[in-house]
Order: C-alpha cells, then sequence, then structure tokens
C-alpha cells in the first residue's frame, strides 16, 4: 500500500487555486428554511391564511383599519408573507376580497413577484455554491435538472408555476440554485403565477360581494387552466425530450465513395 509522503497532498485535499464552498452560508440557508416553514405551518399564523377559516378575516379587517394606505400595507405584507413560504394565493383571494378582482390582482400579482424575488436572491447568495457542488458530486439526475432549469428558465418556470398544485416558495428556492438569470426568473414568474392569482382574485372578489356568477366563473377557469397546463406541459416536455435524444445520438460516420 502506498503512504503518502509528505511532500504529496492527501487524496481529498483541493487542486491549488481551486476553492471549496463554505459550508457556513448554506447552513444558514438551512436554518431559514426550516424557521420559515415552522412560523408560517407551526405558529398561529397558519391560521389567518387559511381560506377555508375565519382567520383571513381578521387579516382583512387589520387592513382595511390602515384606510388610504391599505394598499401600501397589503402590498408590503405581501411580499414579506411570500417571501418565507405564505401560500400566494392567499394573498391573491384577499386582494380579491379588499381591492376587487382587477386592483386586488394587481396589488397581489406584483406583491407575490416582490417575494418571489426576495426568496431567490437570498437564497442564492446563501446556498447555490455548496449546493450545486454537492449535486453534481451526489446527484447527477439532479444536476441536469438544475441544468434544464438554467438553460430554459423561463418556459420551465411557467410550465412550474402555472401548475394547479406545488409551492411557490419551493420553487423559489429550486430556481435560486439553477444558473437561471434574474430577469427570466422574473418574467416567468410574472407570467406564470398571473392566472391562478386572476383567478383567485376573482374568487375573492366573489366572496366580497356576495356574487354567485364570479364564483362559477373562477372556478370554471381553474378547471380550464389544468387542462391547458396537462397539455402545454406533456408537449414542452416531450420537446425537451427529442431535443435531448438528438444531442446525445451520436453522429454518423461520412461514406466516401
Amino acid at each position: 500500500m502506498h503512504e503518502p509522503t509528505d511532500d504529496e497532498p492527501p487524496d481529498d485535499a483541493a487542486e491549488p487555486g481551486e476553492r471549496r464552498p463554505s459550508r457556513r452560508k448554506p447552513l444558514v440557508l438551512l436554518a431559514l428554511v426550516v424557521a420559515c416553514v415552522l412560523v408560517v405551518y407551526a405558529t398561529p399564523l397558519r391560521r389567518y391564511f387559511d381560506l377555508r377559516g375565519d382567520g383571513i378575516q381578521d387579516v382583512r379587517t387589520w387592513v382595511r383599519s390602515f384606510g388610504v394606505w391599505s394598499p401600501l400595507v397589503f402590498f408590503v405584507l405581501n411580499i414579506v408573507g411570500v417571501s418565507i413560504g405564505v401560500p400566494r394565493l392567499a394573498f391573491s383571494f384577499l386582494g380579491g376580497v379588499l381591492f376587487g378582482w382587477v386592483e386586488g390582482a394587481l396589488y397581489s400579482q406584483f406583491g407575490t413577484l416582490g417575494g418571489c424575488w426576495l426568496t431567490f436572491v437570498v437564497a442564492r447568495s446563501l446556498g447555490r455554491e455548496w449546493v450545486r457542488a454537492a449535486v453534481a458530486a451526489r446527484f447527477p439526475r439532479g444536476e441536469k435538472l438544475l441544468d434544464v432549469i438554467g438553460r430554459h428558465t423561463f418556459a420551465a418556470n411557467v410550465l412550474i408555476r402555472v401548475m394547479p398544485v406545488g409551492n411557490c416558495f419551493a420553487v423559489n428556492l429550486l430556481m435560486s440554485m439553477s444558473s437561471a438569470r434574474t430577469v427570466p426568473f422574473l418574467l416567468g414568474t410574472l407570467v406564470g403565477t398571473l392566472p391562478e392569482a386572476a383567478i383567485y382574485a376573482l374568487l375573492g372578489s366573489s366572496a366580497g360581494k356576495q356574487s354567485v356568477p364570479r364564483f362559477v366563473i373562477g372556478l370554471a377557469l381553474l378547471g380550464v387552466l389544468a387542462v391547458f397546463h396537462m397539455t402545454w406541459g406533456r408537449r414542452w416536455f416531450a420537446r425537451l425530450r427529442e431535443t435531448r435524444d438528438a444531442a446525445a445520438a451520436p453522429a454518423e460516420p461520412s461514406r466516401t465513395d
């Protein structure tokens, strides 16, 4: 067995000029993510954004107590809430209740965009370098997923966001770990979250005005959105597989007569 000499570096030593990602920042990110999840889902805050309970009515009363400043208070609350993991659709619904369909959708949409951007920036600055290195070393399929998201940021973001089920906070974290650029991320988030935001604001306005037709239209639009996602998602994944297979296929040798 070969014993390393004093002149030989150990097997796990970093190459000259190679900088190992620090573990301090990822640990800070992990602590922040765990804290956000606990605050949102394991504290009384949860009842205030549960659409099935009466807590959201308390939030509605509190926001309205600010009078002309209510839109600004709602906007800031939306940014902070979405950035720590509060479901964005709760704000869309609440915006519809407070300000009506159009204004509620706009306020909640741009508040959601601000919250997603905040999570994206913080998570990327704290964890991407270490996570990418760890994924590349241990999870090849995970590395391919991050690579696809990085190369098709807008389309992948829209496809994930428009899904009838999902978690906005988790998607922001996933996107931040890829090589996705900020502008395609923001545009994909804007486009991908807009349909559901508009629909839930419509449902919220129907609750605020006791309008049954608006409620029925909102439910119908949710069904249309689900069908659209299934159709477009399948086509996009099929096209992605074709592109990947074509790139992986070996080139045919040229023939000479």
